[in-house]
């Protein structure tokens, strides 16, 4: 499939690394199909790239990475639409895995992260879904401590078998 991106240009995306957002994302709830890209060298952070509009890309990053305090605690029934169901019949936990969308200002290159409503993705059905956290005193502009630090994470987390590179 080919997606057309104003950030990374023509791209050429595997259907099967396309990620389904059952509600879309709050901002743009008719924006349902994504996709991560990753640019060389930058594990720590990636792009969650809208399949359908060109414009809209989000820059996202592993939390504990950047914030290792952070401690989201989702209901399980907030993850039921992306195919997340823990019972006694079926103990088995789904791979999951948690980003934040980072925000960059411009006019002072400050850095903050939405730590109120992190994305969750289940690797196992390539659904994601941003959950607004019921408990917590956590900001939607949590500033960085360390800006610099951005791209220095890892991808033992499963991220990188939703991922696709870009090569920027």
């Amino acid at each position: 499939m080919i997606v057309n991106t104003t950030r990374f240009g023509q791209l050429t995306i595997d259907e099967e690394k396309v990620i389904n957002f059952p509600f879309g994302i709050p901002g743009f709830p008719e924006l349902q199909e994504w996709c991560i890209l990753t640019p060389d060298g930058q594990l720590g952070v990636s792009w969650l790239q809208a399949v359908k509009d060109p414009d809209v890309a989000l820059l996202v990053a592993d939390p504990d990475s950047l914030f290792p305090e952070y401690n989201a605690e989702i209901d399980e029934r907030d993850l039921g639409p992306i195919g997340v169901s823990i019972s006694a019949d079926s103990p088995e936990v789904p791979d999951l895995v948690m980003r934040v969308v980072l925000t960059v200002d411009r006019n002072n290159s400050v850095v903050t992260a939405n730590l109120r409503a992190p994305i969750v993705f289940n690797i196992g059905t390539r659904q994601a879904i941003q959950v607004a956290l019921r408990r917590g005193d956590y900001s939607v502009r949590e500033t960085l401590a360390q800006p610099t630090e951005l791209g220095t994470g890892n991808t033992t987390d499963g991220m990188e078998q939703l991922s696709v590179a870009t090569g920027t």
